[in-house]
């Protein structure tokens, strides 16, 4: 309907399409140039700020520069100091509850954490019995062995795969985990 309109009245649109781009044209520009002259009077009051005289005493001063040289120095230093992984980062691996547990960390995190037989080293699958069995637990099965490895009571995978991680979680803590790869605690 605008563009019927337009059409009908062409005179009329351009006078209103040139007012309203002046309009446009016009605010920005002086915005624009406020802006700018505003924050430079923010710099030049600034910098006088900062070169004006200031009557502080001369053991002051002097404390006020150890401590700021203190301060750079420790944060050098932090920067600077490579992040070594914490040795527990090492310790990957372990027997628990009859089945060999593998994993990697991500920060404090255990991450993928997987169940092996330890007779023929296949990862090993889980069984969750029925809900109505009075056997709650979660079993793991090796389909190369056929045999059930191991069993923990008490509930379903993510029951057993948290009893495994607090398992790993309480021999970090206690430093209770192989130190170095001969190790086999």
């Amino acid at each position: 309907m605008a563009e019927m309109w337009a059409k009908k009245h062409p005179i009329v649109s351009g006078v209103v399409i040139a007012a309203l781009g002046s309009m446009v044209f016009e605010e920005p520009r002086a915005f624009v140039a406020s802006f700018f002259s505003g924050i430079w009077s923010l710099v030049i009051r600034g910098y006088q700020w900062v070169i004006s005289d200031v009557s502080i005493p001369w053991w002051l001063f002097i404390i006020l520069c150890l401590l700021s040289a203190i301060v750079v120095i420790q944060i050098g230093y932090h920067l600077l100091q490579k992040e070594e992984a914490p040795d527990f980062h090492e310790y990957r691996a372990d027997f628990i509850n009859g089945v060999k547990w593998r994993w990697g960390w991500h920060g404090r995190q255990i991450s993928n954490l997987t169940a092996y037989c330890p007779n023929c080293d296949y990862q090993l699958t889980y069984i969750n019995p029925d809900r109505w069995s009075d056997d709650i637990g979660t079993s793991f099965y090796c389909d190369r062995c056929s045999s059930v490895i191991s069993k923990i009571k008490g509930g379903g995978l993510d029951y057993a795969l948290g009893v495994v991680r607090r398992e790993i979680d309480r021999k970090v803590r206690n430093q209770l985990y192989p130190k170095n790869k001969n190790d086999k605690r």
